[in-house]
């Protein structure tokens, strides 16, 4: 191998990296975001009980649950 073709290589080599780097931050953002969304599913869902059952003793009722809080 030749000293020039060194550079070249290690250039390529951060090059391929930084995008390595970027298709996981990409792959966190968008996992994130799916986060975000089912939580922001299940407060609403938390909200619709809350109106449909007046009291936990209700909801337990309702479904045939053992729970205490």
């Amino acid at each position: 191998m030749s000293k020039k073709s060194l550079p070249a290589t290690q250039k390529q080599n951060k090059a391929r990296l930084g995008d390595q780097i970027r298709s996981i931050a990409d792959r966190l953002k968008q996992e994130t975001d799916v986060q975000i969304k089912a939580t922001s599913k299940i407060l609403g869902a938390v909200d619709i009980l809350k109106q449909q059952f007046k009291t936990l003793r209700d909801a337990k009722a309702h479904f045939n649950l053992k729970v205490s809080s």
